[in-house]
């Protein structure tokens, strides 16, 4: 959350204020089941609207639809378009700060929002999923009602059960576990050589 609360704090969003009529959308907003880090304040801040439209994003949050709130979808529009053009940037210039600072904790989060931003969706979530080409957010609740919540869980699927599930006729389920093989599987190994001196309370950097 620290992290993300930064991001939405820069100066590059500064003209991302709330207008007139807005804030209804943006309370509807905040208290979405799907929103990870409701603002538990009374929205005022362009911060706390950059936060929202950001997590809406990454949660796949429904926007209202009612007459009070429809109106403003082009501006919500609009301004996600403003901010998704600056968090990687912003992103990549927290992490290297919180690396340089050899803070492991904050440095570790800063990736995790960063390959959330990079695919527009958190990381941690099933909605990892609408990653894979032709699989969209209805498909993504199929798969989750299947419990089938992360890529490796897919790719541990037949073909035959994918179709089931997402009601497709084959070869849906082969192709999909064809791009499934592109996706990256990174693994690190890490090996202690020698036993370090640790003073009494001292830590292991």
């Amino acid at each position: 959350m620290n992290q993300l609360s930064a991001l939405a704090q820069a100066a590059e969003f500064k003209e991302v204020r709330f207008r007139s009529g807005e804030k209804p959308l943006y309370k509807e907003l905040n208290s979405s089941p799907s929103m990870k880090f409701p603002i538990p304040v009374d929205l005022a801040l362009p911060a706390h609207k950059v936060s929202l439209i950001i997590q809406s994003v990454l949660g796949a949050v429904d926007l209202p639809t009612n007459e009070k709130t429809g109106k403003h979808q082009r501006q919500y529009n609009t301004e996600q378009i403003i901010i998704f053009q600056h968090v990687h940037r912003l992103i990549r210039c927290m992490i290297d700060c919180q690396l340089h600072l050899k803070d492991s904790v904050a440095s570790r989060n800063a990736l995790m929002l960063a390959r959330s931003l990079g695919a527009k969706c958190w990381d941690d979530s099933p909605l990892q999923l609408k990653q894979v080409e032709g699989i969209g957010i209805q498909a993504v609740r199929k798969l989750v009602n299947a419990n089938v919540k992360t890529i490796e869980d897919l790719e541990c699927m037949e073909p035959h059960r994918i179709e089931m599930v997402l009601s497709r006729n084959p070869p849906f389920g082969v192709k999909l576990l064809e791009k499934l093989k592109g996706f990256p599987k990174l693994r690190v190994a890490v090996k202690m050589m020698g036993q370090p001196t640790v003073k009494p309370n001292d830590h292991v950097t």
